[in-house]
């Protein structure tokens, strides 16, 4: 694919006068628009390929001209359409034959692949059969293991967590997966704080902040319980039993991230509710304390009690 760059028109205070008349207007008046045509970034596709070789989930590296190792990637033309250009760059590391699945993953800049330019990535990952023995090798990639990954830019970990990242978003949120998991595990893993997996921490993926639940921005603030409901109810499109809903609200206000206020709903025509508010700080501590238990391996009880139970069977 040839690689063209893109523009963007920006307004500007220096840029050439483009007038035009506003028809239907007295007097004349005129409509004045500034334009200043400048070059846009590069555009790639970066997209890792992610498979079982032996029992290890690998990613597929290819050498640089210098000698280090790159994510697949290339840059895409004004014409090109992304998801074909994923496909072709997962054949440099994988025969097209054997890839299961690509998708989208993110949006990203990196500054370390265009010489002397920035360019904008845009990541998907992939997904392809397990490499049993010796596979045909396609292009000129070579497999690591997510814990022994060699030296990569900064750029190329940053991306590669993006990949990850929408990997394991996949995976927790197939309805397959979520049915033979265990509920604590299943919890502690789909919560949206750190420590989904320590793969993620050999990637290097960066720590970050867990953004508040956005319903309870959409909430006023103090709010009855039924508001809650019913705006899960709505968006769900199903009823939600007010007693296991009541249960269940009360265990989340004793992990830290709603308090139960002194105070009642006024001028109702029901019996008044009780308000409750949404508790930033209590919200980063639950989610920080949640992030090092899965981080530090705390699950390894229910590890043991799983292959405890699956002796017995």
């Amino acid at each position: 694919m040839d690689a063209h760059r893109h523009t963007i028109t920006l307004d500007g205070n220096n840029a050439r006068q483009d007038t035009a008349t506003r028809d239907g207007v007295s007097g004349g008046a005129r409509v004045e628009r500034a334009s200043l045509e400048t070059p846009c970034f590069p555009i790639e596709t970066v997209t890792p390929v992610f498979r079982l070789v032996g029992a290890k989930i690998s990613v597929g590296l290819i050498p640089d001209p210098a000698g280090n190792f790159v994510l697949p990637a290339i840059l895409l033309g004004e014409r090109d359409d992304p998801k074909c250009a994923a496909e072709i760059a997962v054949q440099q590391v994988v025969a097209m034959r054997e890839i299961v699945r690509i998708k989208h993953a993110g949006v990203s800049m990196r500054d370390d692949r265009v010489p002397s330019s920035r360019s904008l990535a845009v990541v998907s990952f992939a997904v392809a059969k397990p490499q049993v023995g010796e596979s045909p090798r396609a292009g000129s990639g070579v497999y690591f293991p997510l814990e022994q990954l060699p030296p990569l830019s900064d750029s190329d970990r940053q991306l590669l967590g993006v990949a990850f990242t929408a990997f394991l978003d996949e995976v927790l949120g197939d309805a397959v997966t979520r049915r033979l998991l265990p509920r604590g595990v299943l919890h502690r893993k789909t919560d949206g704080f750190d420590g989904r997996s320590p793969l993620a921490s050999r990637i290097g993926v960066a720590r970050a902040e867990t953004p508040a639940p956005v319903l309870f921005g959409m909430l006023p603030d103090p709010f009855p319980m039924s508001s809650l409901r019913m705006l899960y109810e709505h968006i769900l499109g199903v009823p939600l039993d007010r007693g296991n809903f009541r249960r269940q609200f009360l265990e989340v206000i004793d992990l830290g991230p709603l308090v139960a206020l002194p105070i009642f709903q006024r001028g109702v025509p029901h019996r008044a509710g009780q308000l409750f508010t949404f508790d930033h700080r209590g919200w980063e501590r639950w989610s920080h304390a949640s992030g090092d238990i899965a981080s530090t391996g705390a699950l390894d009880a229910d590890r043991s009690i799983a292959e405890d139970v699956s002796i017995a069977l």
